[in-house]
């Protein structure tokens, strides 16, 4: 009984120095920027949803229940690049919310269709005409930026970041790397201070670097597929809540800052983003045709504006 038991083990341990290990994480950024880089066409559909709070504070700094102003926007984009032929289009879609003291309320919504054909582009939005617009920069130079592999700026986001498989998922029918990304400290302030900043437009802040991160989170997670390390999914989501430090405000007639004599708090702020992203149909080439009354539009040219 005892050599069979030894037996067992000999072999099991055998098997198991014979299973293959999978990449680590920084092999798995290397074979994903070059997948993507290499990459001929796509379909994608991102979702993106935020919500602003802004709460007036007063001089106990706590907040009026009645005096919260309200943002909500959510954007939903479906589409196709085909990198090798220099197309693309999309589909947009946006809804915005405010609601505010006073019982202030406003509501917006818009869709429109982009077509990017060479170096032209054809947009409309919600009833108006189509315009043509056609970029100075030759069509070679264009797509030879990358400027429409949206995979590429994914992964090259990714590989700044510090990577940890937290499991394995199928997704559409594939089978996926579940990754968790962290980025590096000065990213993460830069994101979330921006954030911040367009929420409170036209006021500048200045917001302590250890409050935000104490008052804020971040998950980002990304499902890379086995085989062709192309990212099948990506989802962020960002949760922030501070008292930044009024040091200025803008002003658009003069293009340009007027700084206060003394800083304020009036307002409690809050951030509550989350997108999702899906890419398919890697290499498979579409049909990416503008439409006949797109195409017919006179074409707008940019001159160049030339220094005296």
């Amino acid at each position: 009984m005892r050599r069979l038991l030894i037996v067992i083990v000999l072999v099991f341990v055998a098997l198991a120095g014979c299973i293959e290990k999978g990449p680590n994480t920084e092999d798995i950024k290397t074979l994903a920027l070059k997948s993507a880089s290499n990459l001929s066409s796509y379909g994608f559909t991102v979702d993106q949803k935020q919500i602003e709070n802004i709460k007036g504070l007063n001089e106990q700094n706590g907040t009026y229940d009645a005096n919260v102003t309200s943002r909500s926007a959510e954007m939903e984009i479906d589409g196709s690049v085909d990198l090798a032929r220099h197309k693309a289009m999309a589909n947009l879609s946006t809804k915005t919310n405010l609601t505010g003291p006073g019982g202030l309320y406003q509501e917006a919504d818009s869709k429109g269709t982009e077509y990017n054909i060479g170096n032209t582009t054809y947009t409309k939005m919600d009833q108006e005409n189509w315009t043509q617009l056609k970029d100075p920069t030759s069509e070679i130079e264009l797509w030879s930026s990358n400027r429409y592999n949206a995979l590429i700026s994914r992964m090259e986001s990714i590989n700044r970041s510090n990577l940890e498989v937290v499991g394995e998922e199928k997704i559409d029918g594939y089978d996926t790397i579940k990754l968790k990304a962290t980025i590096d400290n000065n990213t993460y302030y830069q994101t979330a201070y921006n954030m911040i900043s367009n929420a409170i437009f036209p006021f500048i802040a200045k917001i302590n670097s250890s409050d935000l991160n104490t008052n804020s989170s971040m998950e980002t997670i990304i499902w890379i597929e086995k085989g062709t390390y192309l990212p099948r999914k990506y989802e962020n989501h960002i949760n922030i809540e501070v008292v930044p430090e009024i040091i200025g405000i803008f002003d658009p007639a003069k293009g340009q800052v007027a700084m206060l004599n003394k800083t304020i708090k009036p307002a409690e702020v809050s951030v509550e983003s989350s997108a999702l992203e899906h890419y398919y149909d890697f290499d498979i080439s579409t049909a990416i045709i503008p439409p006949k009354q797109a195409l017919e539009t006179e074409p707008i040219i940019p001159t160049p504006i030339m220094a005296k």
